[in-house]
């Protein structure tokens, strides 16, 4: 990897020893961005997905929030089965705080690997992801595509909930097979928005 300057020639550092360049100046996103795309053909290797094919709708815009919503709101979705997949402990205590009175059955995983063993291994009928995506074990990449490599899980929507909004960032979340996307911190009134995009269906049906 060569460390260059943003006026630095092209044809710079253009050698057989070389992998990837990185420009100043140098950003916590920009560096995450580039160690994310020299080890990324290593870690996993992506399933391509057709938002055609999908079981369920693609929202690649950023989603705005319902107004007038409040804690009761989110009793529309109760016996709701939701996995949060999140490693960071208050981003936990957040998200239970405001769906804990809900009466959605929630169920937690503490990383990625977590995540998919249960949803692999449970027989809880899982019926919409809350993904993080920067975790240690197994990031939310990996998770998102592995469960998407298996066609039993094509019905669940998985919402990634993330800090991590370039747009590298959030075209890979989209190949990797996440239905929207959330930036943190968490807003009660987009958090509402994006469980109603995806169950309101599901209630009217029942």
């Amino acid at each position: 990897m060569s460390l260059d300057n943003l006026f630095s020639s092209e044809t710079l550092f253009l050698h057989d020893a070389i992998d990837i360049r990185l420009k100043k100046p140098l950003t916590q996103e920009y560096v995450f961005d580039t160690l994310i795309e020299l080890y990324e053909d290593t870690l996993v290797a992506s399933v391509p997905h057709d938002d055609t094919l999908s079981a369920v709708p693609v929202y690649k815009h950023r989603i705005q929030g319902i107004p007038n919503v409040n804690l009761e709101s989110f009793k529309c979705f109760r016996n709701k089965h939701l996995l949060i997949v999140e490693d960071n402990i208050i981003n936990q205590k957040v998200l239970m705080s405001i769906l804990g009175k809900s009466g959605m059955i929630l169920h937690i995983a503490n990383n990625g690997k977590e995540a998919v063993d249960f949803i692999r291994s449970s027989n809880m009928p899982i019926e919409f992801i809350f993904m993080d995506i920067n975790m240690p074990i197994m990031d939310g990449y990996s998770a998102t595509n592995l469960i998407r490599s298996d066609q039993r899980f094509n019905h669940v929507p998985i919402v990634a909930l993330t800090a991590l909004v370039s747009d590298h960032e959030i075209e890979k979340m989209f190949d990797m097979g996440v239905n929207a996307y959330l930036p943190k911190p968490i807003r009660v009134d987009i958090l509402y928005s994006a469980l109603n995009m995806f169950l309101a269906k599901k209630r009217r049906t029942l």
